[in-house]
């Protein structure tokens, strides 16, 4: 079994025990059948937390490995583009006054972002068709 299934397995077992630890300290929580209903039901949905916790983990690091997110949403593409230039400037005894490449790497990104509202928006605005359809 590989280190991340025994992970996995801790985590997992970590949320049906949280609501079994819960129940037998709530005084109120019997053996009955309508107890037992609903620990099941906190068993359940601790387990359901867990495992949508994990996938979007999962989901991801596969996004990662198959680094399907456009070039120009990448953050070490611009990183290292502003670190080259800076690089060339400074080579060039161009000086680049006190702003950093992580600091533009920061503003070019939300500038992207703001720029793909703004198409976004614009995109709403200009079309004639009804959204879904």
């Amino acid at each position: 079994m590989s280190s991340i299934n025994i992970l996995d397995l801790i985590n997992v077992a970590s949320a049906v025990k949280k609501p079994l630890d819960a129940a037998a300290k709530a005084p109120q929580i019997s053996l009955d059948k309508k107890d037992v209903t609903k620990v099941s039901s906190d068993v359940i949905n601790s387990v359901t937390d867990e495992v949508e916790v994990a996938q979007k983990e999962v989901d991801a690091t596969i996004k990662n490995l198959e680094n399907k997110e456009p070039w120009y949403q990448s953050r070490v593409i611009w990183g290292t583009l502003f670190t080259g230039a800076f690089q060339i400037a400074s080579m060039l005894g161009i000086k680049t006054g006190t702003i950093d490449a992580e600091s533009l790497t920061n503003i070019v990104m939300q500038g992207v972002s703001l720029a793909g509202a703004a198409y976004a928006l614009y995109g709403r605005l200009v079309t004639n068709k009804p959204i879904g359809e």
